[in-house]
């Protein structure tokens, strides 16, 4: 039952349908792995290396799924755009 359970885990987390749902993916495993699984969007556009275009179609889609929400990340200046996943 734990291999079982396991194999359905790791598909759900590594396995995806077409190539905009592996980015979709991979925006939500990087969010997970940052702390406190908050991330800006500054750096998930460094990581993920796509237009601006892309990243505000993946960004847009996450969230209406409602598998993140949008938070305000406060910095010295002015407060950032940032991601937290949904819990």
């Amino acid at each position: 039952m734990h291999q079982t359970r396991r194999q359905l885990y790791l598909a759900k987390t590594y396995v995806a349908e077409n190539s905009f749902h592996a980015q979709c993916l991979r925006v939500i495993q990087r969010i997970g792995e940052s702390p406190n699984q908050m991330l800006s969007r500054r750096k998930i556009h460094r990581y993920m290396r796509c237009r601006v275009n892309e990243l505000n179609d993946i960004i847009e889609s996450l969230i209406e799924q409602e598998l993140i929400k949008t938070v305000e990340i406060k910095t010295k200046t002015k407060p950032a755009l940032g991601y937290r996943l949904k819990k």
